[in-house]
């Protein structure tokens, strides 16, 4: 009878247009990715306060907080590219993550919280710098050979301070899942949408390979610790979950409406075919690397193999400026990155 009355009631409708569908998928697709991004941050907020209980009989180990830390920063990335929508809204972007930050401001921010006299709590964090209130203050705190060996042993004030962070980052996640759910898809704008992706490669490629690479410094050194997750070996994990996440955009492996089916509806599917076959091959160097990128930024031989990722993205973005916005047909703007 309920599959009746739905025939009936969905008599002369016509499906969606493409354009139509493909902003629906995207909808879908960054509110299930920033759901498990909650669901991560408020697994790592647990697993700090587990660490951090004085009554705790486990060992003074932070492999568990670190665990937790890593997916919820992988979560991160798989939506890092979406710099549209309520995340821009009260810098929210920034109180997930600080990066790149050349003057190491998130280490002089957080030892200078830990100086104070003053109890920390969510309410103190939440009315401090961005800079300590997400995952590169956390990753300080749980991995650098500076704090972490004092935060294993449970000491009082880094754990006060760990504890109010990832609870400050478990509410900016819980806000901004709750304010995805009532975005209308028809509201979203696809040159918003494709102007984020394009700048999102970009800064792949500009900052967190040419920086790292030395590409944008004077005298050409490379320099390790300029690496977005150096301190948790994390930075070519990041790419990679970068990546699947384009990857998913593209939807080249679900039967949703992504990209590539997009991009077929619109009479273009060699473009589609070529995007793939390019995130599939950066995706498969990524696969070669043995070594954390801020060291094999230091060896001749790891290092070409950087270079060559670095090139396969430089490529990836060509395709994207000079295929896909064409077969698109959307007019796009100046950004940040551009002329880098």
């Amino acid at each position: 009878m309920g599959g009746a009355l739905l025939l009936l009631l969905c008599y002369g409708c016509e499906a969606p247009n493409p354009s139509a569908q493909w902003t629906i998928q995207v909808k879908e697709t960054l509110q299930n990715n920033y759901k498990a991004m909650h669901d991560s941050s408020a697994a790592l907020e647990a697993a700090v306060k587990e660490h951090c209980a004085i009554d705790a009989e486990q060992p003074a180990t932070l492999i568990s907080a670190q665990e937790a830390w890593r997916l919820t920063m992988a979560n991160w990335e798989a939506v890092q590219w979406a710099q549209f929508g309520p995340i821009l809204e009260n810098n929210d972007h920034w109180k997930i993550q600080f990066w790149p930050d050349k003057k190491n401001i998130v280490a002089r921010k957080v030892t200078s919280a830990l100086a104070s006299d003053d109890p920390i709590t969510v309410a103190t964090i939440t009315d401090a710098s961005v800079v300590v209130q997400g995952l590169s203050a956390l990753e300080l705190l749980l991995f650098d050979d500076k704090f972490a060996p004092k935060l294993a042993t449970k000491e009082a004030k880094l754990c006060e301070l760990t504890v109010a962070i990832a609870s400050r980052y478990e509410q900016t996640s819980a806000k901004i899942v709750a304010e995805w759910q009532d975005i209308n898809p028809a509201n979203l704008s696809q040159a918003d949408i494709l102007q984020s992706l394009l700048t999102h490669v970009e800064k792949i490629k500009i900052d967190k390979l040419g920086l790292v690479l030395g590409k944008k410094t004077r005298n050409q050194v490379a320099n390790g610790y300029f690496a977005e997750s150096w301190r948790s070996k994390q930075s070519f994990a990041n790419i990679q979950a970068n990546f699947f996440a384009i990857k998913a955009l593209l939807g080249a492996n679900h039967s949703g409406f992504g990209l590539a089916k997009y991009l077929n509806a619109l009479g273009h599917p060699e473009v589609a075919d070529a995007l793939v076959t390019k995130v599939d091959a950066i995706l498969t160097t990524l696969e070669t690397f043995q070594q954390p990128l801020m060291i094999a930024v230091k060896d001749p031989e790891s290092k070409s193999q950087v270079e060559i990722l670095y090139q396969q993205i430089e490529q990836f973005n060509e395709q994207l400026r000079n295929d896909l916005v064409p077969a698109l047909g959307i007019a796009l703007g100046f950004n940040a990155n551009d002329g880098d």
